[in-house]
């Protein structure tokens, strides 16, 4: 019996990973789930994560936010994760009067997970397609729309709202830090092939981290794997000289099923 099925993943054990490994740059939170996807798999997984998450602090008067807003954006498992209680308890509370979005299908889970409803959700991830699809988003002048994030995150997103005339309350609850230097890359050299990116700091933050030149150019020569059009635009345009696949989404499955393909295609 396969015990991923109930996630989605492929049942075929002939497409295996065997002697594939790949860094895993997620915070470890997140992580999980696809390091073990992987490894069922026969592959390798290789865990540091290059985006360190740390909580920001969240003032009384924006908790009470969701309160005299229309809509809400969440743009990440993380920024729900991260919300202090009082916030989210707020964002529950006021749910039923509210139009709530989520950027991907993977935030969108995550919301009903939490038992928070969720009214849209784009056919493809990324602030672009949000602000291109949802009905909600097309006449918004002089709405109240928070955008429950990161800090200094998606100011595609802002301006576009901005743009369109809407008041944007921005409810940033973590920020994202670089992590210490990695010099056990060495142990990796000759047992990695692949990365997989949530986006194109996480990539920035991985050259970043890495002690020397020879360890850069390591990492130059791995396939970097991205779960959205937005992301493989951005580090294609970041890193010309590396090489980057598009999964169907940030899932787990997905992400999983573009690595088997690659693995057994190169």
């Amino acid at each position: 019996m396969n015990p991923f099925a109930h996630m989605g993943f492929s049942s075929k054990m002939s497409e295996l990973l065997v002697g594939c490994g790949v860094w895993i740059t997620r915070p470890a939170h997140l992580a999980e789930g696809l390091y073990e996807a992987i490894e069922i798999y026969g592959g390798k997984p290789l865990l540091y994560p290059t985006l360190v998450i740390a909580p920001c602090s969240i003032d009384e008067k924006d908790s009470q936010a969701f309160s005299r807003v229309q809509q809400v954006i969440v743009t990440s498992q993380t920024a729900l994760q991260q919300a202090p209680k009082s916030l989210l308890q707020s964002f529950i509370s006021n749910q039923e009067r509210l139009n709530i979005l989520a950027i991907g299908s993977a935030t969108a889970d995550f919301l009903t997970h939490l038992g928070l409803r969720v009214d849209y959700v784009p056919s493809i991830v990324g602030s672009e397609h949000l602000l291109l699809e949802a009905p909600s988003l097309q006449n918004i002048v002089d709405q109240s729309i928070a955008i429950l994030t990161g800090k200094e995150g998606l100011p595609f997103l802002y301006e576009g709202l901005g743009a369109r005339g809407a008041i944007v309350v921005p409810l940033e609850t973590y920020e994202r830090q670089v992590p210490p230097c990695f010099q056990d890359w060495e142990k990796w050299q000759k047992n990695c092939q692949a990365i997989t990116l949530g986006s194109v700091t996480a990539l920035e933050n991985a050259y970043a981290c890495l002690p020397s030149q020879e360890a850069k150019e390591w990492l130059q020569g791995l396939t970097g794997f991205v779960g959205s059009q937005r992301i493989l635009e951005e580090v294609r345009a970041r890193y010309p000289n590396q090489s980057f696949e598009q999964a169907k989404s940030p899932h787990d499955a997905d992400m999983l099923d573009a690595l088997k393909l690659w693995w057994h295609a190169r």
